[in-house]
């Protein structure tokens, strides 16, 4: 087997290295995450840098096996990244996407196997390894396969990403924009213009580098998961906030220091056992309440899990032992801040996609205010106790657009939620 100084060689042995080197810092970064999707992207992205390294050996040595073991690369790379999008948005596998991608899987494995599907043949000067026939025709379909999914991944992190991952996010999908499409054209018309094909890599390989440097520099591009945090709010039993903090800088945010989520931790020190949880639903999203033994955390998120359950409780926990430890240093707010938003990251940064529960609830909290009638006083003092009860009608009173009557059946959605979830599984 002779050795053939291939240009075109080269060039995928720059893209696949740049690759390998991606995901081998994605590998240290997040050995410790464990999730099923984020598993699938790195194994996905494997595939795709051994379709470069592979067809490089196979223009080096002339390897038809190799050309052909590259080509099916494409398939379960693209297989791979379709369960991962599919568990990240749907929380299942399947889709309609997977049932197509299996059976174009069959027709190019078919081809694959034809005779003279692929061939050596001199091109530009240089011997080159080429796709023939029918596998052509299913080659560059498994290209455009790949480029589709590629650029929905990258959609799917910029639009989700939060508010100091936007940039990184907005960099990586122009990334997972140009590298495919630019690429996949350039390679349609070299079967016209086959000098194209160099123009072509050159891209692939200026977007590998780019795509490399993106995630040395923010790996947790891979975390970023269709649901959206908006708020993390932190109170004592009194009803005092002590801490916020804001993902999203505008739209979809609460009136945090005297609204609505101050009413729900004070009914939160009512019916939360401490150590304990309840999830709430509102038109703007849903509200995990984690009692500790002295603050309560409420998360405002668009979807509720239960890992999502127990990082607010850990994150809760933490608060409070910073809380205690930065109250007495003479910069203790300043520590206190450092601290909290080091376990904010650790905490919220990668949370399991196949854990989010999307269940729509009934509305609970309403838009229109009235007046307690004497049935509405002894309802809410059954539930809360005469000095509660003083206590949240004081807090009501600041909050514009608080239904008492729903307020009455969030008190008993409080107590049934508590009943259901001291009788679940902890994750």
């Amino acid at each position: 087997m002779s050795f053939n100084l291939s240009t075109e060689g080269i060039f995928d042995t720059i893209i696949g290295t740049a690759q390998v080197l991606a995901i081998i810092h994605a590998l240290v970064k997040t050995r410790q995450v464990k999730s099923p999707s984020l598993k699938l992207i790195l194994a996905g992205w494997m595939m795709f840098a051994m379709i470069f390294l592979l067809e490089a050996v196979s223009f080096f040595f002339t390897s038809l096996i190799l050309h052909g073991i590259a080509s099916m690369m494409q398939y379960y790379s693209s297989l791979a990244w379709t369960v991962a999008l599919n568990l990240n948005k749907r929380q299942s596998p399947y889709s309609l996407s997977l049932l197509i991608l299996v059976a174009f899987g069959t027709l190019l494995h078919v081809s694959a196997i034809l005779p003279g599907a692929i061939t050596v043949e001199e091109e530009l000067g240089q011997i080159s390894v080429v796709w023939n026939g029918p596998f052509e025709i299913m080659g560059h379909m498994s290209y455009l396969f790949l480029a589709v999914i590629i650029i929905a991944w990258g959609y799917q992190a910029w639009k989700y990403a939060p508010l100091g991952l936007k940039k990184d996010a907005l960099h990586f999908f122009l990334v997972c924009l140009i590298l495919p499409l630019g690429a996949t054209s350039l390679n349609v018309f070299t079967l016209m213009i086959p000098i194209l094909v160099y123009l072509a890599d050159l891209l692939a390989v200026a977007c590998s580098l780019l795509f490399l440097l993106i995630i040395v520099r923010e790996p947790k591009i891979f975390f970023i998961l269709p649901f959206h945090l908006y708020s993390i709010t932190v109170w004592d039993m009194e009803g005092n906030l002590l801490y916020s903090y804001e993902w999203q800088r505008k739209g979809n945010l609460l009136n945090i220091k005297e609204g609505r989520n101050r009413v729900i931790g004070l009914l939160a020190k009512v019916f939360i056992m401490p150590s304990g949880s309840v999830r709430i639903s509102s038109p703007r999203g849903k509200f995990l309440m984690a009692r500790g033994n002295d603050f309560v955390t409420i998360l405002h998120v668009s979807k509720i899990s239960r890992i999502l359950t127990k990082a607010a409780m850990n994150f809760n926990e933490d608060f409070g032992n910073i809380y205690r430890e930065g109250s007495f240093l003479m910069d203790g707010a300043k520590h206190l801040e450092l601290a909290i938003h080091e376990f904010l990251s650790s905490h919220f940064a990668n949370i399991p996609s196949r854990m989010i529960d999307d269940a729509n609830t009934s509305l609970i909290l309403g838009k229109s205010k009235h007046k307690l009638d004497e049935t509405q006083v002894s309802a809410l003092k059954d539930h809360l106790g005469e000095d509660e009860f003083n206590h949240v009608v004081k807090a009501t009173s600041r909050v514009p657009g608080l239904n008492i009557n729903d307020l009455i059946e969030l008190c008993k959605d409080i107590e049934d939620d508590l009943n259901d979830v001291s009788g679940k599984k902890e994750y």
